[in-house]
């Protein structure tokens, strides 16, 4: 038979047991309050790492826009010119030769209007076409020429066709290509609009000035103008 004093021997054991097991359990329950703990202020951090780097990628958008921006501004006394082939004049002789094709139809310029001008990298061979890249020292002087270029149909050089273009920065044209669906749409029902740098149409209806600088805020532009398309399968 188990005496009086072994069980008290052991029920001592026992409760130093649970006493241990107390003391663990506390320490375990510190433990995990600190990894808690650790782990909120490594969320904390990513946190404020996430808010640097969306402020990182606003400021980066920011400084690309000034950029593209900048570039643009300095094309602005430019005109492009599409569609002369190689064989138009030399290089050295280009400001003269589109002189005189100015001059041929009828736009009132003077030689010393002119800067510089430069064909576009490319091929030679005499065959190829290639953009020209007119400048002239006064930006306003380079708007009335585009102006008055653009009244002109037909406008060719010895039957071939010439188009007279804006010089663009790649971000600009890129921006303005993703429009493409609503310039075609407008084009097709002869609504007449103009481009707002870098990349919003304006179309006049009335006394309201229409903006879209989006597919979605053109489809809502189109909406407001009355037209129905297939702009959904197009876009």
């Amino acid at each position: 038979m188990v005496g009086a004093s072994d069980l008290g021997e052991k029920m001592d054991l026992l409760l130093k047991t649970f006493a241990n097991m107390g003391q663990q359990l506390k320490e375990m329950q510190t433990a995990i309050a600190e990894v808690t703990t650790g782990v909120k202020e490594l969320k904390d951090q990513f946190k404020g790492q996430d808010g640097r780097i969306i402020n990182l990628e606003k400021d980066t958008n920011r400084h690309e826009f000034r950029i593209n921006n900048l570039e643009d501004r300095q094309r602005r006394a430019n005109i492009c010119f599409r569609g002369f082939k190689q064989d138009f004049a030399e290089s050295k002789r280009l400001i003269h030769s589109i002189y005189l094709w100015l001059q041929e139809n009828k736009i009132k310029v003077e030689l010393n209007e002119f800067e510089r001008a430069h064909w576009i990298f490319g091929p030679r061979n005499s065959g190829n076409q290639r953009d020209i890249i007119v400048r002239f020292f006064a930006e306003r002087r380079a708007a009335e020429i585009y102006r008055e270029l653009k009244q002109i149909t037909n406008l060719n050089q010895k039957g071939t066709p010439i188009w007279v273009l804006k010089d663009l920065s790649a971000q600009t044209l890129q921006a303005r290509n993703q429009m493409k669906p609503i310039v075609d749409i407008l084009f097709q029902n002869g609504i007449r609009f103009s481009w707002k740098y870098p990349a919003m149409i304006l179309v006049f209806k009335g006394t309201k000035v229409l903006r879209a600088k989006s597919l979605e805020e053109g489809k809502a532009m189109l909406q407001q103008l009355g037209i129905e398309s297939d702009f959904e399968q197009r876009a």
